[in-house]
C-alpha cells in the first residue's frame, strides 16, 4: 500500500473490511506511512486531549454523511445512490461551485425553470434600476470627484 492510498483508504472502526482486513491494522498501516515531523505532531495533539485530530475525523465523518444523504432539491426525496434515473448538476465558480441533485427529469426541469425565471426577474430589476438611474453604472471615480 503507498502512502497517498494509506491516506485515501476509510478506516473502518472495529469492524472487518470487505477484505477482511481489521481497523488495527490499517490504522497500524496508516501511521507506518507518517514522516516523523507528522508523528510528532499527531503525538502533541493526542497529549493535549487530541482536539485536532478529532477533528479531523468529525470532519471527514460529516462528509462521508453528505455524500451519501443526498435529497432531490426540489422535492426532497432521499435520492437511491444506486439507480440512473437521479441527475445532479453543477453550477457556480469553480471556486465555489454549487452542486444540486434530482430524483427525476421532472423535478430537474422544475428547478431549471424557476431558475431562469429567477435569472430573468433579476435582469430586469438590473435595467429598470439602470433606466430610473438607480445605480451607477461606471465602475471608476471621475477625475473631476479626486
Amino acid at each position: 500500500m503507498s502512502r497517498a492510498e494509506a491516506r485515501s483508504a476509510p478506516l473502518y472502526l472495529g469492524y472487518p473490511t470487505v477484505q477482511g482486513e481489521c481497523v488495527k491494522k490499517r490504522f497500524r498501516d496508516l501511521i507506518e506511512y507518517l514522516e516523523y515531523d507528522e508523528l510528532i505532531k499527531v503525538r502533541m495533539d493526542l497529549e493535549k486531549g487530541g482536539v485536532q485530530v478529532a477533528r479531523l475525523i468529525d470532519s471527514k465523518i460529516e462528509q462521508e454523511i453528505r455524500k451519501y444523504n443526498i435529497l432531490c432539491a426540489t422535492c426532497s426525496q432521499k435520492l437511491d445512490l444506486y439507480s440512473f434515473n437521479h441527475f445532479t448538476l453543477f453550477f457556480g465558480p469553480q471556486d465555489i461551485q454549487r452542486r444540486a441533485s434530482f430524483c427525476a427529469l421532472d423535478c430537474l426541469e422544475y428547478f431549471l425553470k424557476n431558475l431562469k425565471e429567477l435569472q430573468q426577474e433579476t435582469n430586469q430589476q438590473e435595467t429598470s434600476q439602470q433606466e430610473r438611474g438607480d445605480v451607477c453604472t461606471t465602475t471608476k471615480p471621475s477625475q473631476e470627484n479626486l
